[in-house]
C-alpha cells in the first residue's frame, strides 16, 4: 500500500514538472510589440539551412556530423535535434549555450514536417 502512495505521488509531480509552454506564451510580448515564431511555414533554405549555417557551420564543416549541404543535415535530423534539445543521450549543441527556443521549435517542426527539401 505504502509503495503505491509513494508511486502515485512520484508520477504526480513528474506530470506536474512537466510542463509544456505554449508557444504562443514562449512568443508573446516583446518590448511592447509581439515576436512570432512560425513553426507552420518552415522552409529548408529559408530558415533551416540559415540556422544551421549562423550556429553549426563553423565547426560541422568539415568535422563529423558534416552538415554542409541538405542531404547531410536530413540524415542527421534525429541527433541534431536531440542535440539543440540538449536531450540525454546527445551531446548539447552548439557548444557554450543553446540555440533560441524558436530555432529549436522550428527545426522540431521541420523535422516532424517530414524534412522537405523547399
Amino acid at each position: 500500500m505504502r509503495k503505491s502512495l509513494i508511486l502515485s505521488c512520484t508520477i504526480a509531480l513528474l506530470l506536474v514538472s512537466c510542463k509544456n509552454d505554449n508557444e504562443e506564451e514562449t512568443f508573446s510580448k516583446n518590448n511592447g510589440g509581439t515576436t512570432t515564431c512560425d513553426t507552420v511555414n518552415v522552409s529548408f533554405s529559408k530558415v533551416i539551412m540559415p540556422m544551421i549555417q549562423n550556429n553549426c557551420l563553423s565547426c560541422h564543416n568539415s568535422t563529423s556530423p558534416k552538415l554542409s549541404n541538405y542531404d547531410q543535415i536530413a540524415q542527421n535530423a534525429t541527433r541534431i535535434l536531440g542535440a539543440i534539445k540538449h536531450q540525454p543521450g546527445y551531446k548539447a549543441m552548439p557548444q557554450g549555450g543553446s540555440l533560441p527556443q524558436c530555432n529549436i521549435l522550428q527545426f522540431e517542426a521541420w523535422v516532424n514536417q517530414g524534412k522537405k527539401n523547399n
